[in-house]
């Protein structure tokens, strides 16, 4: 990360300087090395499945949302950006804005 910030800066882009790598650390039980990670699409579209498996227990609702396929992937996306707004920091970026 810090050589793409470098190429950036390299670049003369006037906002180079201005971006900060928010650093998450380790995602659990994810390596790459492994091949065990997920990509965000599929963890997008599993969600938006779980919503509307949720929204399907409820037939008389279900019947009344106009797109419930379109409706269950939105509500999908917003859990999956509560749960990375959620998700604690690594230290080092605190430290990062103290210095």
């Amino acid at each position: 990360m810090s050589q793409f910030l470098k190429v950036l800066e390299l670049l003369g882009l006037p906002w180079a300087k201005s971006v900060i790598h928010v650093n998450y650390g380790l995602v659990q039980g994810m390596s790459t090395r492994k091949g065990t990670v997920v990509f965000l699409d599929q963890i997008i579209k599993e969600a938006g499945q779980v919503m509307h498996d949720q929204m399907l227990t409820n037939a008389e609702k279900y019947a009344a949302v106009e797109d419930p396929m379109n409706t269950s992937l939105e509500i999908g996306i917003t859990g999956v950006k509560i749960q990375d707004m959620a998700a604690k920091r690594s230290v080092f970026l605190f430290l990062f804005f103290l210095c």
